[in-house]
């Protein structure tokens, strides 16, 4: 049985709909958070750290599906750390 030379994705769906939609809500329930609670004054510096994490997050999307196997899996790895980074902080918001 030949196998097709097309390579198999395994990240295919979750690369661009579902880690992107998840660090996009999770950010934005933090920064919502953040900004209802102390104001823009006071949760800007947070919004943005907040805005460069889900940014990383997403542009790291690229990397998962990548052919070299240790980038790929660094890309993973860091993509789940960042999204349970967001998660945990919005569950003890």
């Amino acid at each position: 049985m030949e196998m097709s030379m097309e390579k198999i994705r395994e990240f295919g769906i979750l690369k661009w709909l579902v880690f992107p939609s998840m660090s996009l809500t999770l950010a934005a329930i933090v920064a919502w958070f953040n900004l209802t609670v102390f104001g823009w004054r006071d949760g800007a510096f947070y919004f943005a750290a907040v805005a460069i994490i889900a940014a990383f997050s997403i542009a790291i999307n690229n990397y998962v599906g990548s052919n070299s196997s240790r980038l790929a899996v660094a890309a993973f790895v860091f993509e789940i750390l960042l999204i349970l980074t967001l998660g945990v902080n919005a569950v003890y918001l």
